[in-house]
């Protein structure tokens, strides 16, 4: 692998940088460390140390000693990215909070976006982008149990400057191949933000960049949701395929009659069992399946709703209300959960939620989104509703 001059940039040993290497576990510098000696720019120049067979046999701190040892002027931009990342991947903290970036096309001009740009050439744009401005170093990593790449951003306040910078100099993107999104934490500069968005743009040739709010901290529920974007909800049974069974072909039927859970054993408690309507219950489980899907998608763990509907009940004839103006109501709903959708298909189940199921409630679902607004005339729209007509309504 090549390592450019921004991967070589040496940074001496402060603080900063002992908090990085202290919060890496063993095996994960003996991994970072071992792949450093495969790397002529990387190795050190005392060559009396044996990485295979010493690192497995000593604790942290002798390790860490023989960092100190074996590179004295400090460590380059790269191995302390190459520590950094490794150590966020081994953790995968549960309490970290996201925010998705959506890169949204030129509608102008559609199809210049970027969506199958390869993170090597991604990364070297971005590196590029942001050295007119900083001294930066980029650094990607692949997930390995997600199909997404973590893309580490570090600037230096002075391009001269052989410190460890701060962390809010610091970001840190996941982005999703194949799909117009990116998931950000960290750099808490908002002018640094707004440098590396700049680079975003002008990296995957996009218009504009829209940000989500996502409830979910989960990497792999947020890799799943966003993959899966385009077919969920009702149209998930296409993604997995799922078909109804030949009823003609015996081979697949059981024949054994399955073992029945009884929950009503004793006369009264049979004599006490109220007879349901299997035809309703029926006609529940198809509206939930068509609305939902045969699985639901983890991922979402909050939702909310702001309704604006007129009232269903008739206002009496000797008010003086003019019917051209009349009042539409506010309805705010919040839902937690460690997966929404599921609890609503539930609650579709169980009769909770009444037919007919109206059609935002699909377009929630399918798009899987966490805060929406539905108009007086059952349009969904992400926006809030305009300022004007919230001011006009009685609160």
């Amino acid at each position: 692998m090549f390592l450019s001059e921004a991967d070589l940039y040496r940074i001496s040993y402060s603080e900063r940088v002992e908090t990085i290497i202290r919060q890496a576990s063993k095996d994960d510098l003996i991994d970072c460390i071992k792949q450093w000696y495969q790397q002529e720019e990387l190795r050190p120049t005392t060559q009396n140390w044996d990485a295979n067979g010493f690192l497995g046999n000593q604790s942290k701190q002798r390790i860490t000693e023989r960092l100190w040892f074996d590179w004295p002027e400090g460590l380059t931009a790269y191995q302390l990215a190459h520590i950094d990342l490794k150590s966020a991947l081994s953790k995968r903290s549960s309490t970290v909070s996201w925010r998705l970036i959506e890169l949204k096309d030129d509608s102008d001009n559609p199809g210049r976006l970027l969506k199958t740009l390869d993170t090597k050439t991604a990364r070297n744009r971005i590196q590029e982008a942001l050295s007119h401005y900083f001294r930066a170093h980029v650094m990607t990593m692949p997930d390995p149990n997600e199909s997404a790449d973590w893309i580490r951003i570090m600037l230096f306040e002075n391009r001269h400057d052989r410190q460890y910078p701060m962390p809010k100099m610091t970001a840190y993107y996941l982005r999703f191949p194949d799909t117009p999104y990116l998931a950000v934490r960290g750099a808490s500069n908002k002018t640094v933000a707004l440098f590396i968005e700049e680079a975003l743009l002008k990296t995957f040739q996009a218009k504009a960049l829209k940000f989500h709010n996502v409830s979910s901290k989960s990497i792999h529920h947020l890799s799943e949701l966003l993959h899966n974007k385009g077919s969920l909800g009702g149209f998930s049974r296409f993604r997995i395929n799922q078909v109804d069974s030949n009823p003609l072909d015996y081979s697949h039927k059981n024949l054994k009659r399955p073992q029945r859970e009884e929950y009503a054993k004793s006369r009264e408690q049979k004599r006490r069992i109220i007879p349901i309507n299997r035809q309703l219950i029926k006609s529940r489980e198809d509206d939930a399946s068509d609305t939902f899907g045969p699985q639901v998608v983890a991922g979402i763990r909050r939702l909310d709703i702001h309704l604006k509907k007129p009232p269903m009940f008739t206002i009496p004839e000797d008010t003086t209300e003019e019917s051209d103006n009349e009042k539409n109501l506010r309805v705010d709903l919040s839902f937690y959960g460690t997966n929404v959708m599921d609890g609503m298909k539930r609650m579709l189940i169980h009769g909770l939620i009444e037919p007919p199921i109206p059609y935002w409630m699909k377009q929630v679902v399918s798009q899987g989104i966490n805060e929406v607004y539905v108009t007086k005339d059952d349009v969904l729209q992400e926006n809030p509703f305009d300022d004007e007509e919230i001011e006009n309504e009685e609160p």
